[in-house]
């Protein structure tokens, strides 16, 4: 009875949350989205895109975490690059000097991650805005330049190489060089995890307390919320995220250094940034788009411009698309899809209700979907004749 009555009260909070004309056209169909990532190993015809599948899945890890602190608090941190790190060398240490099983070793690098985020955010958070962003990138850069002159730990620019590949779990054997199919399911199962981490957070009264931060900070305040002290769990929280990944990206790449060319860099940096811009700040589904979007990107144009542009000129293609998509979808991909949809289906019933041609009326609902601009206004001549016909 106790599970029925669950089940029911779940059933209809979800049924008033989201009603069921946007759960069918909308969220189910990006819902069913999620699951291509699972056929990859099946359609990327070789192991080089499986190997940049792994790293989008890494990627939308830590966009996940980051996601936490700068969609929900409203804070743009730029340490989430030192954060991965911090995971990435914990894990490695971990595994050079105490052989630590790989299960235990991902909560173990997000807790340093975590730990990390916390000693960061101590003296950040007594600023805010551009100041918060200025303070978390110079830590970040302290961060890296520490691994890169601490020989006796981490070796300097020589940096730490682990031999051992990931323990087996059963049957499955998590070798990236012999198994990349695996350890592509299984670092994707941990992004899958990662996204119902931020699901549930969403959900919470933590997520909406976060919420509430990010839309007012003083009235958030003037009501009782300790400020600094759940932006600190946000941060903590984001930063457990990016330690976390840290574990897939050194059995990744088996060797990881501080260099100008590693992954701890200000660029990796901005590649997370723009991973939650370009996919839609304020959809959960906007960091996994993102990833997509900045490592196979460079790939696509490549494929397309490869034989008659240089590497160089092909970045600046990339960069321009890009920029340009940013500014054409300030909501991202995801929100700018989800807001021309709608617009698409409330021109389309207003095109009907005024007896227009079908045809006619199609194509003007797909133009007004697609452009914003175009979108807004016929959004707003659209509901008044629908709330008139009903």
């Amino acid at each position: 009875m106790g599970v029925a009555t669950a089940t029911r009260s779940f059933s209809a909070g979800i049924m008033q949350r989201y009603p069921l004309p946007d759960l069918l056209s909308i969220r189910l169909p990006l819902a069913t989205l999620l699951l291509l990532p699972v056929l990859a190993p099946t359609v990327l015809p070789s192991s080089r895109l499986l190997s940049l599948a792994v790293t989008a899945a890494i990627f939308v890890i830590v966009a996940n975490g980051l996601h936490v602190i700068f969609s929900y608090t409203g804070q743009l941190s730029l340490a989430h690059t030192a954060l991965l790190g911090l995971g990435a060398y914990s894990a490695a240490l971990f595994v050079i000097h105490y052989d630590v099983p790989t299960l235990a070793l991902i909560p173990l690098a997000g807790a340093f991650g975590a730990l990390g985020a916390i000693a960061i955010g101590i003296p950040a958070f007594r600023t805010a805005g551009f100041s918060f962003a200025i303070i978390t990138f110079a830590f970040a850069e302290i961060m890296r330049l520490v691994a890169n002159n601490w020989t006796d730990l981490t070796k300097g620019s020589i940096g730490l190489t682990v031999t051992q590949a990931p323990d087996s779990i059963g049957p499955m054997h998590l070798d990236p060089f012999n198994n990349l199919d695996n350890f592509y399911y299984f670092t994707l199962a941990f992004a899958y995890l990662s996204l119902l981490g931020i699901f549930f957070v969403r959900q919470s009264s933590l997520g909406r307390t976060f919420i509430a931060i990010r839309e007012n900070e003083a009235l958030a305040k003037s009501v009782g919320i300790n400020v600094y002290l759940y932006k600190m769990i946000a941060f903590a929280i984001s930063g457990f995220f990016a330690g976390a990944a840290g574990v897939f990206l050194l059995y990744h790449q088996r060797h990881i250094d501080a260099g100008q060319l590693s992954p701890f860099t200000a660029f990796t940096t901005i590649q997370y940034l723009l991973m939650i811009l370009i996919g839609g700040r304020m959809s959960m589904l906007g960091p996994v788009l993102g990833a997509f979007v900045v490592v196979f990107g460079p790939e696509i144009t490549n494929s397309i411009f490869g034989d008659v542009l240089t590497p160089n000129r092909i970045q600046m293609i990339f960069g321009a698309v890009l920029a340009m998509s940013v500014l054409t979808a300030p909501n991202g991909i995801a929100g700018q899809t989800r807001e021309g949809f709608r617009t698409f289906v409330a021109s389309l019933r207003g095109s009907r209700a005024r007896g227009e041609n079908i045809v006619a009326g199609f194509l003007i609902a797909f133009v007004s979907g697609v452009v914003p601009g175009l979108a807004q206004q016929r959004l707003n001549e659209a509901q008044p004749e629908e709330h008139g016909t009903r």
